[in-house]
């Protein structure tokens, strides 16, 4: 698994983003966790979608909502900042992220009769390192749909560093 989450993150391996998620698909086709009405995958910035060719996190998505029959909105949001995230210090990433998203009119048109309704969506990350991204993007959606339900989806996460909240007696 760490081998194709670093090739797909870092060598833009699409066969690995491809396995990974048809992975995920069967895990969640197994889990009891309720399904969401809508993908939104992590929004980046255009600098890095042209260097890459491709946003990881909407790759991911499109993938397993196939293999799920969920819609993906790719457009529901917009990275205003450019730089990066993956080398910044936790404060560093929640510094940088404050105003680095803005929803789209297009997410807040597209989503507008969920406004009274419940409504679950899905976040889709590649890797959710410290939290900052999501929950930034949570607060922008929270804001605008405050009966929204969001549920984060990521292929693996990065544990936290040791403190005394995770310690066993």
């Amino acid at each position: 698994m760490s081998s194709l989450i670093h090739q797909f993150k870092f060598m833009h391996s699409l066969v690995a983003g491809k396995m990974l998620s048809q992975w995920f698909v069967d895990k969640k086709q197994h889990c009891t966790f309720s399904v969401p009405d809508l993908l939104l995958p992590v929004p980046i910035s255009a600098w890095r979608l042209a260097k890459r060719h491709y946003n990881q996190a909407g790759v991911m998505a499109d993938f397993i909502g196939k293999g799920l029959g969920i819609p993906c909105l790719h457009q529901w949001a917009i990275r205003t900042g450019s730089s990066t995230q993956h080398q910044l210090s936790k404060s560093q990433r929640k510094k940088n992220a404050e105003h680095a998203f803005a929803l789209t009119q297009y997410a807040i048109d597209a989503l507008v009769p969920s406004r009274n309704d419940e409504f679950i969506v899905a976040i889709v990350d590649d890797v959710v390192t410290t939290g900052v991204t999501v929950d930034v993007l949570s607060k922008l959606l929270l804001k605008h749909f405050p009966k929204v339900k969001i549920q984060v989806w990521a292929m693996t996460f990065t544990p936290p560093p040791k403190s005394t909240l995770y310690q066993t007696a």
